[in-house]
């Protein structure tokens, strides 16, 4: 193949671009392991990894976590190269040997290859590795695990987009291997950039139309059309060679090499370039020449890796505002304290400083132009400048203490000194704080306590403006759209003229409510494009006057502006207004009154701005004094769009624990998981997080809330962790999310759910043992207490039981006793008749009289022996009723009848009261005769001295009953034995001297039962009475008739 060498030497260097790069530098002091920086790669989550001399870091922005290499083998921490594969797997190529990064372990792992020095990893579209190593090329396969030795020779190796392997040689030759064949297909392009002379190409870059060869001596492009090889760039500004390290083509195109003499910028299609270099006493220059390696992040980013200064980061966001500081150069600005800035008809940009006189500003070069000299009478009397304005050829200039004075703008020497400037009816000199040119031309002139004066050009003197009160400070003079002039006071607000309608007064802003409020002083004044008035104080905020000029709204710390000192005001094209202050840039939409706070870390010089200090350009452009400074931006840039940085949860802290990255009951990193549990121990613990903005970390503003503790979210301004102390076991929800501190973006919600397990013995498991040891002793217990209580009733029982046999017994023996008393009664009536017939055999009446009476007693036995009968069978229910209609006042008056007898022995009275018209119910004759019979019987034998006996008819519940009432005097039946009365054999104890079975009552009340009625002995505490209750009716009828 043919070869071609074309070199050009014809470029042109420039040192000092027009484009200005501002760097933030990491070095060791900021946690980096080792500030010689080898290798930088993103991974595919947007986490940048460092390799240094000393090991590997990941940074956050933040953060730098270190993991380094735990073997103790000489060369495994000194990083050469990093390359992640498509599987995101991340290969480490130290000096001694290849590692990898294990994803579930977050540990580096060596690869057990024979490899030594790893200069360089590429990727294949079957994601193998083809790494060189100490001079030779290796195949890797990580899904087989196998390698093998291509033989060939190469110093670095890189695949294009058709899936070609390119591979450079160090003798400067270039071979390409079709990677998707296993036979290996060389293809030779060797090419002699000098005669003779092979340099090792240390990294190679290939597009679709050329090869780009970064070697020891220059940058040289190979053409893939015609095979000619050109040599870019070759030579630095000192005729030594080139030496590139590495090179990456960025996505506007630039080709940017990391070199030994800094970064050099090739521009492809001009073939023209450009060299940042370290340039001493700029903390914002690279901060080493010698730089190993290159990247562009997912941002847009650089990043650069140095021998000696660490890492260095250009943040495209921040690189919107131009900084201009004083440095060694010559052609920097003189001073820091930048006060007054205004332009000329020639576009250069004049700036008056309170530390180092005059510079001209020339955007075009960037370059200053100093006019600080002081000392000769011709010359600049101070240094420190109070008012600045470029009039044609003159410069007009308020030197501190010393009046005004106007310089020649092309020589900067003294043409006219006002220093007689007197305050009013005072000795003491005024000196000038301010200088504004009208629209009609005049050049009016503010002063410190002597008021405002105009300067009069062909007189060359300065007179008195007379609207304005003499003993005034005029800090600030501005002009609106009507031509009314108007100057900021200290202390009494502000005052105005109109010079064609000789209008005048003043506008105050206190607030007449505040008796403690007083007048701020007016340090900016603005009429923006809608011809609203805008002032600027100290201390008051921003205050904003209608057109009316009467009614005014007042903006600062309590709407959320950073602080009531605001100086200056700009207005772009968009109808925002740009407002310096004691605390950043404010940007404040005039229409939606929403604003964003630009500071330090946002790409300016220092938060804190100056006085007077503001400038637009014809362009657009904007320009704005600090106490560090000069910085110049246009508003459009930046109005980018920047896209939304993803946020993690980087690692979670228990207690005083070290970091947990891999923690609780999960062995998967922090990173690779939504969802984390904890023991019970564990429950006290941080977590930190990241959204991964590199432009400004530090302004990223956060809000988390944990779901299951509170619904709340809690802002974090300085601070990325959240703390959690003694949370109670359960299920939580930790979300976090971040926007940007000037609303560019906002991320989604990160969330992360945390499990936290309660000790054992309140665990699940633990409540079932709990629940079955307690059934268990319940059980138990019940078990015992059922075995207990059954003994115990056994006994009971069987003591009941002994105790019933012995009644029953004493029962028996009484209820013989007792039949035995009641047959002996009967016996000896009929022994009585019968002794008395025997003797009276002659006398018939008498014998006859006498024999019934044995008749009688005959059947009172009889009787007797029936009723035990009868009670027997009612006892076992075999006893039948047979119903029948009765006449209950006859069955009544028979049963008196009986006892007539025993009544007048015993010579008791018995009154009987029936109704006097005949009662019928259907009743068992036998049995209601029986009741009657016992119920009297027993009123006969315990009656005092009467016995009443009466029969009503009464309706209860829905039916027609009798009601029979026998009452006696007798002794009287207490409480206690009232309930056991109607109880088998059961007698009262004074009532035991009389004779009786004691089954007579409680025969009555169970055929009383028997008929659906009731006996009762009602309580009365003077006599006893029993009352039996009989349905008239019954529900089953039996007629006879």
């Amino acid at each position: 193949m043919h070869f071609c060498f074309l070199f050009t030497l014809m470029l042109k260097v420039v040192i000092s671009s027009a484009q200005s790069y501002y760097f933030q530098n990491y070095q060791v002091d900021d946690g980096l392991l080792h500030n010689t920086v080898t290798a930088i790669a993103q991974d595919y989550r947007g986490f940048i990894w460092i390799g240094t001399k000393g090991g590997l870091n990941r940074f956050d922005g933040y953060y730098f976590r270190d993991f380094s290499i735990t073997e103790k083998l000489s060369g495994e921490n000194s990083i050469t190269v990093l390359r992640e594969d498509k599987k995101r797997v991340l290969w480490i190529g130290t000096l001694n040997g290849l590692f990898f990064l294990n994803a579930d372990s977050e540990k580096v792992q060596r690869l057990t290859l024979p490899l030594g020095y790893v200069g360089s990893i590429a990727c294949d579209k079957n994601n193998n590795l083809w790494v060189t190593s100490n001079g030779k090329v290796y195949h890797y396969q990580p899904s087989t695990g196998k390698y093998f030795d291509t033989k060939i020779g190469g110093s670095s190796t890189e695949v294009d987009r058709n899936g070609l392997l390119w591979i450079g040689t160090h003798q400067g030759v270039l071979k390409t291997l079709e990677t998707g064949n296993r036979n290996t297909n060389l293809n030779n392009l060797q090419t002699t950039f000098r005669t003779n002379v092979r340099w090792p190409i240390t990294r190679i870059l290939p597009t679709r139309e050329f090869v780009l060869m970064a070697t020891t001596h220059g940058l040289y492009k190979y053409n893939l059309k015609d095979g000619s090889t050109k040599a870019l760039l070759t030579k630095n500004a000192d005729g030594t060679d080139v030496y590139v390290r590495d090179l990456k083509i960025l996505s506007n195109g630039e080709c940017w090499l990391a070199t030994e003499r800094g970064i050099y910028i090739y521009n492809l299609t001009q073939d023209s370039y450009k060299n940042i270099q370290h340039k001493t006493g700029d903390y914002y220059s690279l901060s080493d020449n010698a730089v190993y390696c290159l990247i562009q992040d997912e941002r847009k980013g650089i990043w650069a890796g140095t021998f000696f200064g660490g890492v260095n980061h250009l943040s495209t966001e921040n690189n919107a505002f131009e900084k201009y500081f004083p440095t060694n150069l010559k052609n920097s600005i003189s001073g820091k304290a930048v006060r007054e800035i205004c332009g000329d008809k020639d576009g250069y940009v004049w700036l008056g400083t309170e530390d180092a006189g005059i510079n001209k500003f020339d955007p075009k070069t960037k370059s200053f132009t100093r006019f600080s000299g002081v000392g000769r009478t011709s010359d600049l009397s101070y240094p420190n400048i109070h008012g600045l304005l470029v009039q044609n050829d003159q410069i007009f200039a308020g030197p501190f203490l010393q009046g005004l004075e106007i310089l020649n703008r092309q020589t900067g020497k003294l043409y006219k000194r006002f220093n007689n400037i007197i305050r009013p009816r005072s000795h003491i000199k005024a000196f000038v704080m301010s200088i504004a040119k009208t629209k009609n031309g005049q050049i009016l002139v503010g002063t410190t306590g002597a008021g405002l004066f105009s300067y009069l050009p062909k007189a060359q003197k300065l007179v008195p403006v007379p609207q304005i009160p003499q003993n005034s400070y005029v800090y600030v003079i501005a002009e609106d759209h009507e031509g009314t002039i108007y100057t900021g006071s200290l202390g009494n607000g502000a005052f105005f003229f109109n010079p064609k309608t000789k209008r005048y007064g003043s506008i105050r802003f206190k607030d007449e409510s505040d008796p403690k409020s007083m007048e701020n002083m007016i340090q900016g004044i603005y009429e923006d494009k809608q011809q609203i008035l805008w002032f600027c104080t100290e201390g008051g905020g921003l205050i904003r006057v209608a057109k009316d000029r009467k009614t005014f709204k007042r903006f600062g710390t309590k709407t959320g502006f950073p602080t009531n000192n605001v100086f200056r005001i700009l207005e772009d094209d968009h109808q925002n207004l740009w407002i310096s202050s004691l605390k950043g840039l404010i940007c404040f939409n005039t229409k939606t009154e929403k604003f964003k706070v630009y500071s330090k870390a946002n790409g300016l010089l220092t938060d804190q701005f100056n006085y007077n200090s503001a400038y637009k350009d014809q362009y657009g452009k904007m320009y704005f004094g600090s106490v560090k400074g000069l910085i110049a931006f246009h508003p459009d840039s930046l109005r980018k769009q920047t896209p939304t940085p993803p946020i993690y949860i980087t690692s979670l802290h228990i207690s005083s624990n070290s970091a947990a990255e891999n923690t609780g009951q999960t062995q998967k990193p922090i990173l690779a998981t939504d969802s984390i549990v904890l023991n019970y121990n564990q429950s006290t613990f941080d977590v930190e997080f990241a959204a991964l903005d590199y432009a400004a970390p530090d302004l990223i503003r956060y809000q988390y809330r944990m779901l299951g503790l509170n619904k709340q979210w809690t802002q974090i301004n300085s601070n990325r962790k959240a703390y959690f102390t003694n949370l109670a076991p359960g299920k939580y929800q930790f979300a976090i999310k971040a926007r940007s501190n000037i609303g560019l973006w906002q991320t989604p919600e990160k969330v992360l759910f945390i499990k936290i397990l309660p000790p054992f013995y309140k665990s699940t498991a633990a409540y079932i043992l709990y629940g079955i040891l307690l059934i268990s002793l319940t059980s138990l217990i019940i078990y015992f207490y059922h075995r207990s209580i059954e003994i115990k009733n056994q006994r009971k029982h069987q003591l009941f039981a002994l105790n019933k046999e012995k009644e029953i017994y004493h029962s028996k023996i009484e209820f013989f006793t007792n039949i035995a008393h009641e047959i002996q009664t009967p016996l000896t009536l009929v022994k009585g008749p019968i002794d008395w017939a025997l003797n009276k055999v002659n006398d018939p009446t008498t014998v006859e009289r006498n024999l019934e009476l044995v008749k009688k007693n005959i059947q009172r036995l009889i009787t007797l022996t029936t009723q035990m009968l009868d009670f027997r069978k009612t006892e076992e229910y075999n006893f039948a009723l047979n119903f029948e209609k009765v006449n209950i006042n006859k069955l009544i008056i028979d049963q008196v009848e009986i006892f007539s007898l025993e009544l007048s022995k015993q010579q008791l009275q018995l009154n009987l009261t029936l109704p006097k018209r005949t009662l019928h119910a259907w009743v068992d004759n036998e049995a209601c005769t029986k009741i009657m019979s016992n119920l009297l019987s027993n009123a006969v034998k315990y009656a005092g001295s009467y016995i009443n006996i009466s029969m009503k008819v009464c309706n209860a519940e829905g039916k027609r009953n009798v009601v029979i009432r026998i009452e006696n005097d007798g002794e009287m039946i207490d409480a206690e034995h009232q309930q056991k009365i109607f109880e088998p054999f059961y007698r009262v104890n004074h009532q035991k001297s009389i004779p009786g079975s004691g089954i007579g009552l409680a025969l009555a009340k169970h055929l009383a039962e028997m008929h659906h009625g009731k006996l009762i002995l009602i309580q009365n505490d003077e006599i006893n009475i029993f009352e039996l209750t009989i349905p008239i009716n019954q529900e089953v009828k039996l007629d006879l008739s």
